[in-house]
């Protein structure tokens, strides 16, 4: 199509063009509507395919209009896009339709990527401090092997007669109150718990106060709630709590030995321990890379300078958002009741997903940016390589792996995803990491 283009770049990425199509454009296309529904329709007093011109023009005349423009004008502003190398994050706003001198003129308004300049200096040689990373010890080893005994532990009642000392698991009824008001604690009523005396989950001094209690004994307990707990109703108020021990208990952990070690899945204790440390060594090298990786964007940051699309922010915020509400069985109300034990607002939870979409939008448009500086691309068989990883990994085949992305339309998901894993190593493997 024959178009003329002028175009005027705004802030914020908005793209105002007007575009001007010949007005035999528009007559070329009612004629081909008219022809097309002359073969279609029938009218007394003519044959099929015979109606003349004129009489459809003032049956259809309107419609043939209508749908002729928006096919030029769908087609024009594509076709602008494209002459003019505009990528748009969001629908164009068409207005001021005009027929002047025999053309068609319109404007758009359009909000596109940004224009994001890169250069070598910008992103090779990145000064990327070395990651500290973890050396994993013995100690480390053995403390990992504890907690394993830990979970699979018993509690057997106390035999000998004595009170309540540190280490023990006192089994407890207990019931709080406010102490200004003596009213009750809502969820500050319980029977048969376990407490650690000395674990430090109860509130401040509570476990302290335990120590001497004999099993039978009943006893008034004075603390106070801290200054930061997460209920506001409850903060840095003092309370009391009646509190009954009913028995003394001790943690029963098995020996670290080949038959216990035999008796978790592994081995014997030498293979419970190696696995163990190379499970904690790789998680170690993840730590490390993703050190790597959060440094490596703060530099970037600081070199590359644009401001997203707020768009593609919008769209990423709901996206987030959505995911996090998905972790919680009851939606976006359980999220918010969580939230408020933790003392934050929907207010802060919308910052702070606002934020992450932003940071994660400017990132991957710069990844993009320098993939396309770079010529760095995602082949088949990177793809492959993937899909082939994955099939591993979920005990299935690339075929299944392969068939459920395309089903869940993820495929051009993964390739983005692998684009910037390639740009990222790309970027690591050309830094100055000291």
């Amino acid at each position: 199509m024959n178009i003329t283009v002028t175009v005027d770049k705004n802030e914020n990425n908005v793209v105002d063009l007007t575009i001007a199509v010949p007005s035999s454009e528009l007559d070329s296309r009612k004629d081909s509507f008219f022809a097309e529904i002359r073969d279609k329709i029938s009218l007394p007093g003519f044959r099929k395919g015979h109606v003349p011109k004129a009489i459809l023009e003032k049956r259809f005349g309107p419609q043939a209009m209508a749908e002729s423009l928006d096919e030029i004008l769908k087609e024009s502003i594509q076709q602008a896009f494209t002459e003019q190398k505009l990528n748009p994050v969001d629908a164009p706003k068409v207005s001021d339709i005009q027929h002047e001198n025999g053309s068609i003129k319109f404007k758009v308004s359009v909000e596109v990527r940004p224009e994001i300049r890169i250069s070598d200096e910008m992103i090779l040689k990145l000064p990327i401090p070395k990651p500290s990373g973890v050396d994993i010890t013995e100690d480390d080893i053995t403390a990992a092997v504890d907690n394993e005994r830990k979970t699979a532990a018993t509690f057997a009642p106390l035999i000998e007669v004595r009170p309540v000392q540190k280490g023990d698991f006192a089994v407890v009824d207990y019931e709080g109150f406010l102490k200004q008001s003596d009213k009750p604690i809502e969820g500050g009523k319980a029977e048969g718990a376990m407490i650690e005396i000395g674990g430090g989950r109860f509130l401040p001094g509570f476990e302290e106060q335990m120590i001497g209690m004999n099993p039978g004994q009943k006893k008034r307990i004075d603390v106070s709630f801290p200054a930061d707990f997460y209920d506001d109703d409850l903060k840095g108020k003092p309370a009391y709590f009646h509190v009954s021990v009913q028995a003394i208990k001790k943690r029963q952990m098995a020996e670290a030995t080949d038959a216990w070690a035999k008796e978790h899945g592994y081995e014997s204790l030498a293979d419970m321990r190696a696995k163990i440390r190379a499970e904690m060594e790789k998680g170690s090298k993840e730590m490390a890379k993703e050190e790597l990786r959060r440094e490596l964007f703060r530099i970037l940051n600081e070199r590359i300078s644009f401001e997203p699309p707020p768009q593609y922010i919008t769209r990423q915020a709901e996206s987030l958002m959505r995911s996090v509400e998905r972790q919680y069985k009851g939606g976006r109300p359980e999220l918010l009741r969580r939230l408020s034990e933790d003392g934050k607002t929907e207010a802060d939870l919308n910052a702070d997903v606002q934020e992450r979409a932003r940071r994660q939008v400017k990132n991957s448009l710069m990844l993009d940016a320098i993939a396309k500086n770079k010529n760095i691309q995602v082949t088949d068989e990177d793809v492959h390589a993937r899909l082939d990883q994955m099939a591993d990994e979920s005990g299935t085949t690339c075929d299944a792996v392969h068939a459920e992305l395309e089903k869940q339309d993820k495929l051009d998901d993964l390739r983005y995803a692998l684009l910037d894993e390639k740009v990222v190593q790309f970027l690591l493997d050309h830094a100055d990491i000291r």
